[in-house]
């Protein structure tokens, strides 16, 4: 049996650890019978807390000219990653993302069809410190894809400007294409996988050459179809120069229900929004937002030029009283 005052060693079996650290109740007990041990701290879970993902488009990607694209990640960390000499060497931090199957990183190049290649990312911290928002140089970091998977970006973060530290949130953004197909409605989407490591981490990351820090399941976004749109071109181009109102056309490939919405975004720099002071509240608002009456080409502009759009065919509107009603009390 177990002696009083003696001390005990003993190992249990654990399947999985949780998602993220426990925020409620971070602690460990023992009980035998009427004795316990009270609580005991645990250990933070080596994991990026707080990640997710940030997907500009939604859309599948043409298969003969796909469209990059950026898909942003929100996240903070648990391990502070920054260079640390080990064994004699210095062994730069790498942060990992493991995308599903058919997405492919961009690689700078005229061809896709290679192995490996320098890829494209930035990497910013979020917040409201004097330099949250503004990238770090491309100098600091290093953005690689994996040798042997199009799916697998590799950053590596080379100089102290890039160090990251634990309780300060970052976003990072990974130009990609799209899956060339639609996910199936039935089925739910994929994770995306973010690891962190110290030194390299493949074919796995082992002493002295590597060391495996924090990991993290992250929840992936559905492929769905294409919507199109097209934007004006304003006369006034000139920069920070106030525009009137731009047009644009939009087609949607399901139909629109109440309750959706409808999110446009420009590229970085456009002001798109105004800051209006309410009840001592600053108030965000659109800039201004309306939907146009669509002037369809004459049959005569038609025949002038037939690559000219016109009005898809449609049935005609019925009455709004039915013709037998006529005289009644319809």
């Amino acid at each position: 049996g177990l002696l009083p005052k003696k001390l005990y060693w003993f190992r249990i079996g654990i399947k999985r650890n949780p998602l993220d650290t426990p925020w409620r109740r971070n602690t460990w007990s023992v009980t035998f019978g009427s004795e316990s041990s009270g609580e005991v701290p645990g250990f933070l879970v080596a994991t990026f807390p707080d990640a997710v993902l940030d997907p500009i488009v939604l859309a599948w990607s043409d298969k003969e000219s796909p469209m990059a694209v950026p898909i942003g990640i929100q996240f903070n960390i648990t391990t502070n990653l920054f260079v640390q000499e080990l064994h004699g060497k210095a062994l730069y931090p790498m942060i990992r993302v493991i995308m599903p199957p058919l997405f492919e990183v961009v690689v700078a190049g005229d061809s896709q069809d290679v192995q490996g290649g320098d890829c494209f990312v930035v990497l910013q911290q979020e917040g409201d410190c004097r330099l949250c928002g503004v990238p770090f140089k491309s100098n600091t970091l290093k953005c690689r894809r994996e040798w042997n998977r199009k799916n697998v970006a590799m950053v590596t973060l080379l100089k102290e400007e890039a160090w990251l530290l634990r309780g300060l949130m970052y976003k990072m953004w990974i130009s990609v294409y799209n899956p060339h197909i639609q996910n199936a409605y039935a089925v739910d989407p994929r994770d995306w996988v973010m690891e962190s490591f110290l030194g390299e981490p493949v074919p796995f990351a082992s002493a002295p050459d590597g060391y495996a820090l924090d990991y993290k399941d992250i929840d992936g976004f559905k492929i769905s179809d294409r919507a199109y749109l097209t934007v004006e071109e304003p006369l006034d181009r000139n920069g920070s120069v106030f525009v009137p109102p731009q047009d644009f056309t939009m087609g949607f490939p399901t139909i629109l229900e109440v309750g959706d919405r409808i999110e446009l975004r420009a590229p970085p720099g456009y002001e798109t929004s105004r800051e209006v002071l309410s009840d001592n509240i600053i108030l965000v608002e659109c800039v201004g937002f309306e939907y146009l009456p669509v002037q369809w080409p004459s049959d005569g502009e038609v025949e002038e030029d037939p690559t000219l759009v016109r009005p898809p065919t449609r049935p005609p509107v019925p009455p709004e009283k039915p013709p037998w009603a006529a005289g009644t009390v319809w």
